[in-house]
């Protein structure tokens, strides 16, 4: 059986805290939170593979040791387009290191994001855009202060169910 894959860069424990608190206080209705460890930045988008082995040995081999790589989150908005959301994310700088890191990925895997260009963001939430109309908030631009250090790059699996889509680490790759 295929299992659904992508790689991206885990949030520390404090900040998962830190999201969880703000997505508390939004008071809208029908969004699919993403909680604790299922929050990530997205490097690769999903994919599908009959196993990890052969993921785990070209991310094993792959050369993304880096200097400090500081993550910075800025602002929590709607996304992707503003016009028709889908999502609450929280983006921010997009440091030149981690560029590196996806780009060499992409060659690597022979995988490019779905967003062009790409824009480093968490998702924090989902909903449907027919939801959206419902919304009392139609313009998201909340400003936040949320850095951490980038400590690795994880090889993910999504996992559906009832409650929604959770991320499992499968194997984390220090980057620094």
């Amino acid at each position: 059986m295929q299992k659904r894959i992508f790689i991206g860069v885990p949030l520390p424990s404090a900040l998962q805290n830190e999201i969880e608190n703000w997505t508390n206080s939004f008071l809208e209705n029908d969004i699919r939170w993403v909680k604790g460890d299922s929050l990530h930045i997205t490097l690769l988008p999903p994919w599908y593979v009959d196993d990890f082995d052969d993921v785990v040995k070209k991310l094993n081999q792959a050369d993304i040791k880096n200097e400090v790589i500081e993550i910075n989150l800025k602002e929590i908005m709607f996304g992707p387009n503003p016009k028709r959301p889908r999502f609450i994310w929280v983006c921010g700088d997009q440091p030149n290191d981690l560029i590196k890191i996806k780009e060499k990925l992409e060659h690597i895997f022979k995988i490019r994001s779905e967003f062009k260009p790409w824009k480093m963001h968490v998702t924090l939430g989902r909903f449907e855009d027919k939801n959206f109309r419902d919304f009392k908030i139609k313009d998201l631009h909340a400003k936040v202060n949320w850095k951490y250090i980038a400590q690795s790059i994880a090889l993910y699996e999504s996992q559906s169910s009832k409650e929604g889509t959770e991320y499992k680490v499968i194997k984390a790759f220090p980057i620094i």
